[in-house]
């Protein structure tokens, strides 16, 4: 029997960050349009990635470019990010 060949997605495209008024973070990256994402954060890097915490809030702006801000980025003192298709 033959297995349908399905592509690998394609990575997420970094194509920005900044911190903004009062410590949010701003996120932003490209990708395929419409494909679905989940940040997740955590302030223990070696943390399992299975046990970080998903934030809520990815938007499409527009066609392949997404979006992401962590008004709660000021919550501790050091805080990991990682953009995850859903």
């Amino acid at each position: 029997m033959l297995w349908p060949v399905v592509p690998a997605a394609p990575a997420v495209t970094l194509t920005g960050t900044r911190k903004q008024f009062k410590g949010s973070l701003y996120i932003a990256f490209t990708n395929n349009p419409g494909a679905p994402f989940t940040v997740v954060a955590a302030s223990n890097q070696p943390l399992a990635l299975a046990a970080w915490n998903p934030l809520s809030g990815v938007a499409e702006n527009s066609p392949c470019q997404f979006q992401f801000t962590d008004s709660q980025a000021t919550n501790g003192p050091v805080r990991f990010y990682c953009v995850r298709s859903s």
